[in-house]
């Protein structure tokens, strides 16, 4: 599962990453718990490539799976999906 966080330090963007990767389901569970966060969508993007990983993470409310490695145009199609489209504007 991919966490946004933003910071210009690459060693702390990859700490964090090794740590929250080793953290598997556990992070999208708490997330889901969370009002807040809970309608947020989430797409998975893991090596995790296994029926029952893919299975889980939908269960668990993921609204998509896109396995590494991957095409960053097809996540941008996938990511496009949940982007509502513009409201007409008025004359």
């Amino acid at each position: 599962m991919k966490v946004l966080f933003a910071d210009d330090d690459v060693v702390l963007h990859r700490v964090l990453g090794h740590r929250l990767s080793r953290e598997g389901f556990t992070v999208l569970q708490e997330w889901k718990r969370r009002p807040g966060l809970a309608s947020i969508p989430v797409i998975m993007l893991t090596a995790r490539n296994r029926e029952g990983d893919v299975i889980g993470a939908l269960e668990q409310g993921a609204v998509d799976y896109l396995t590494k490695p991957f095409s960053p145009a097809e996540l941008i199609a996938r990511i496009r999906r949940f982007i509502p489209p513009p409201s007409p504007s008025s004359p």
